[in-house]
């Protein structure tokens, strides 16, 4: 196992394949042989015979199964390998099939990752006035608003805030995959749901009325009844 691997691996070498593509491999090769060895390890040690299980074991792996996980260093080099445009990730992503789809999850993703690197340098422009103190104690210095308070401030320019915008837009469209609406508990309930401000409106009211009305009737059933005039002339 480990001869195939060294030899996956070596196959990039000597075909001069990018390095980023080389650091890939090994990432993958080696977290594979990780988790098979602690699968090997997993069934020899709850092997239903446990001295037959530890004869298999000493068989099987004489050296021991010393596979170690890949090396963070390792894995930086791969990740950004593939979070970069370049020859590495083009031959990864190169049976990939995207559309110009507004809702396609790949266009979206590679929209995002190219608006987000493209914005890297005005970014860096605007942590670099955040350190000067120049925002300090603004009530728009934080995650949302600084865009617009450095435009404001002259840091960058109208057209990079439009940038940036659109880059905020396409990431939260892609990281946005649990993103449920508010009337969600109307579906549980077996309300229709509603969606928009009308929608939501109507909501409150019909749940206004249902409290009213169930108010009345415990203030009605609270209350004693007055007897009619002719009985209390009676009495």
């Amino acid at each position: 196992m480990l001869f195939a691997a060294s030899c996956a691996i070596k196959h990039f070498e000597i075909l001069g394949e990018p390095a980023g593509l080389k650091a890939t491999a090994q990432w993958a090769v080696r977290d594979c042989l990780h988790k098979a060895a602690q699968a090997f390890g997993a069934v020899l040690a709850n092997y239903p015979n446990r001295i037959l299980g530890r004869l298999l074991a000493a068989w099987l792996f004489p050296l021991g199964m010393g596979q170690r996980a890949p090396s963070d260093e390792l894995g930086r080099r791969a990740a950004a390998s593939i979070s970069s445009p370049g020859e590495a990730r083009d031959i990864l992503t190169s049976l990939c099939i995207g559309t110009d789809q507004h809702k396609d999850p790949i266009t979206a993703l590679q929209k995002a990752l190219d608006a987000l690197l493209k914005a890297e340098p005005i970014d860096a422009r605007i942590r670099a006035a955040e350190k000067t103190g120049l925002f300090r104690g603004h009530p728009m210095a934080n995650v949302r608003d600084l865009p617009r308070l450095a435009a404001e401030k002259a840091v960058i320019t109208p057209e990079e805030l439009e940038q940036l915008l659109e880059r905020d837009r396409l990431r939260d469209e892609v990281i946005h995959v649990d993103d449920f609406p508010f009337t969600i508990h109307e579906a549980r309930q077996g309300v229709a749901p509603t969606t928009g401000k009308a929608g939501k409106t109507s909501a409150r009211q019909k749940s206004a009325k249902i409290d009213a009305g169930s108010a009345e009737s415990a203030e009605s059933s609270d209350t004693p009844e007055t007897p009619p005039a002719s009985q209390r002339k009676a009495a």
